[in-house]
């Protein structure tokens, strides 16, 4: 919703709220149909499984690295 407000509107950064929108909505997809669930790993015995944390968190820090200047620079300090 937010980078269709910002293209029409003719705002920066609507590439950097589309990609947010992504990721919420693939997190959403993942959460839904438990995909990080599926991903192999092995068992520690109580069945717990950490593999998947581990990905997502090389994800969350190249997706960090990739918005560090989005969110703590350009953005408006009325929006941080």
């Amino acid at each position: 919703m937010t980078a269709f407000v910002a293209k029409n509107t003719e705002r920066r950064h609507v590439n950097q709220w589309r990609g947010l929108s992504l990721l919420f909505l693939l997190a959403a997809i993942d959460e839904m149909a438990q995909l990080h669930d599926k991903i192999p790993s092995s068992s520690h015995g109580d069945g717990a499984s950490s593999h998947w944390i581990v990905l997502y968190l090389g994800v969350l820090a190249v997706v960090g690295l990739a918005y560090v200047r989005f969110f703590f620079v350009e953005l408006p300090k009325r929006v941080r």
